[in-house]
């Protein structure tokens, strides 16, 4: 038995408003951070958390993230989510710029319920993600 060539999968897809990608963006705690270096494009995997519209990461100061926020480049940051037995899948892409944060946002990422935590551990910078545009949709499989 061979598997389904994409022609015979039947699926909804719809486009999904910048207030509905901020809700998604809340329920999950894992996203991509892609831009551009001189060895072409890169993807790193990141946890966060999110409130407001905004995604706050932690990560070692020096690092690739530490270094795109001092630079101050532009980046995509994308979440996604797949439910198998439901048939169900949601997809956020965001451009904008990795940044320091203020004494206010510090104050905030500490009143999060779950900061979010590099997988690398160690000594710690609190940065923040700011979208300057967000895309989305939702992908649901329809049974024929």
């Amino acid at each position: 038995m061979s598997a389904l060539a994409p022609a015979e999968i039947d699926a909804d897809v719809r486009e999904l408003s910048a207030e509905r990608c901020r809700e998604l963006l809340e329920l999950a705690t894992v996203g991509r951070l892609g831009y551009v270096s001189s060895g072409g494009v890169q993807i790193v995997p990141l946890s966060y958390r999110a409130a407001g519209g905004v995604l706050y990461l932690r990560t070692r100061p020096g690092s690739l993230v530490d270094q795109l926020a001092e630079g101050g480049r532009e980046v995509a940051f994308q979440v996604d989510s797949f439910t198998p037995g439901a048939g169900l899948a949601w997809s956020v892409l965001m451009q904008g710029r990795v940044q320091t944060l203020d004494a206010a946002d510090l104050a905030l990422v500490h009143d999060l319920q779950r900061a979010a935590m590099p997988w690398t551990g160690g000594h710690l910078r609190d940065l923040r993600f700011v979208p300057s545009s967000f895309s989305g949709r939702t992908i649901t499989h329809v049974d024929a």
